[in-house]
């Protein structure tokens, strides 16, 4: 028989912090924004005045599946449900077991139902070659809820499937002045590319705000606890998550970054 606990504290979820890995790693995750460094990183950050709720599916006292969630109240009285880190996180998901992925949805949403008169439940970021959005979309046919699908298309490089030089040779033409201007800029002086710890992630966020002096930046970058977030991140470091910073330096100064999160085999 499958048990929920609602965890609304970082201090609450902490103990659950290797069953969540473990899943992770049982399923071979590569989406860095389900990971755990980078869901607590955010809710101690970026998330302290949203209001969390990670549900937490249990079978025989043994957590099988998270749900994590932001709950708010809208529209009068409507218990309004999305994934948490919204406009941070590109990809969410349900983290979950293959085997008990679709019993635990089915198992949330009918006690969401229960709980609650009136729910929306608007969720970002799912990935189509999961299977959270099909065992979704099932269950709300076959109890007839309302529902909408929207889909974006988001283009995807595979290096592992094709080599760095393949790719720039298939599309040499759109680099062709790319590549007239780097050898202009050796011409120059020196030109380095480099990764970066996180000691020197200032000329990171210094290069983004000379970039963004004289127009309107609305992406929050380099705010106080945007700022944070990031230097926090780049902290972590083990074989299933860590941040990349790469920087592009001419003479000593930065002129270009790259930053990634990084996730198992995806880069």
């Amino acid at each position: 028989m499958l048990t929920y606990k609602l965890i609304t504290t970082i201090e609450a979820l902490e103990p659950y912090r290797s069953t969540w890995s473990r899943i992770l790693e049982r399923e071979h995750n590569n989406n860095p924004f389900i990971e755990y460094e980078w869901v607590s990183t955010w809710w101690t950050t970026l998330g302290t005045h949203d209001n969390v709720e990670i549900y937490v599916v249990e079978y025989q006292g043994v957590a099988v599946a998270f749900f994590p969630l932001v709950h708010t109240v809208r529209f009068g009285k409507v218990h309004h449900f999305g994934f948490l880190g919204q406009g941070f996180a590109t990809y969410m998901e349900v983290v979950a077991e293959k085997d008990w992925l679709e019993r635990s949805i089915v198992f949330m949403l009918k006690e969401l139902s229960k709980k609650y008169k009136r729910y929306l439940m608007v969720l970002h970021g799912l990935l189509e070659s999961k299977n959270t959005s099909q065992e979704l979309e099932k269950f709300a046919i076959e109890y007839q809820m309302p529902h909408s699908i929207f889909r974006t298309v988001t283009p995807y490089i595979d290096f592992q499937s094709i080599t760095l030089d393949n790719f720039l040779q298939k599309h040499r033409k759109k680099f062709k002045s790319l590549k007239r201007r780097e050898n202009k800029l050796k011409l120059l002086g020196h030109v380095a590319f480099q990764e970066a710890n996180y000691h020197h992630l200032q000329d990171m966020f210094t290069l983004f705000t000379r970039r963004w002096q004289k127009k309107i930046d609305k992406s929050g970058f380099t705010e106080k606890q945007t700022r944070l977030f990031y230097e926090r991140l780049a902290k972590v470091s083990n074989k299933a998550f860590r941040v990349e910073v790469d920087s592009l330096q001419f003479e000593g100064r930065w002129i270009a970054f790259t930053i990634d999160l990084c996730c198992r085999e995806r880069n």
